[in-house]
């Protein structure tokens, strides 16, 4: 039996490496112990990573309360379409009622001319329902552009509306972006 001095050398060998510097913490593993793929080796401490990994929380968290607050916007918007909605709705019975005041004082107008024409009432009460039923035509022409003036709100608070919830978006991917920062 001949004895002879020799070095071992490991069939695999790594260098091992980190992207972070910082104090050790703790080893995992000693010289000779297997591993495995995903294993911890080491834990190191690393102060700045951390601080700046609490930062990048809280501008997630401000991010999902800046959607939150966006969300209640746009329901707020929704209430406000809701209300032009109705007012249109209001102004289109106001006109049908100013243009049946309209036709019921124009008959009226009529029957007054047609009862000066035999001297039955007198040229006052036909001026007077002249005035009735210019007033009548007048109302009309103020509930059409009361109507006019509700589909311009009404148009104004759709456009706010898309424009809500584009914000709403924005911010949904503002938390996006802010995650993946992390």
């Amino acid at each position: 039996n001949a004895r002879q001095f020799c070095v071992l050398q490991p069939f695999f060998k790594a260098e091992l490496s980190s992207r972070l510097s910082g104090t050790v913490r703790s080893v995992e593993k000693n010289i000779g112990d297997s591993i495995r793929a995903g294993e911890e080796l080491l834990v190191l401490e690393v102060p700045d990573l951390v601080a700046d990994l609490k930062s990048k929380e809280e501008q997630v968290n401000l991010k999902k309360n800046e959607v939150k607050t966006a969300q209640a916007l746009l329901s707020y918007k929704d209430a406000g379409l809701e209300a032009a909605n109705a007012k249109v709705d209001q102004t289109k019975a106001a006109i049908t009622q100013a243009i049946a005041t309209r036709e019921f004082r124009k008959k009226r107008l009529d029957r007054f001319q047609t009862l000066a024409k035999d001297d039955t009432v007198t040229a006052d009460l036909v001026d007077e329902q002249t005035k009735e039923f210019e007033a009548a035509a007048a109302a009309v022409d103020l509930a059409m552009a009361v109507k006019g003036q509700a589909n311009g709100s009404l148009a104004e608070k759709k456009a706010e509306i898309v424009a809500a919830m584009a914000e709403v978006e924005q911010k949904r991917s503002a938390i996006s972006v802010a995650i993946l920062e992390m």
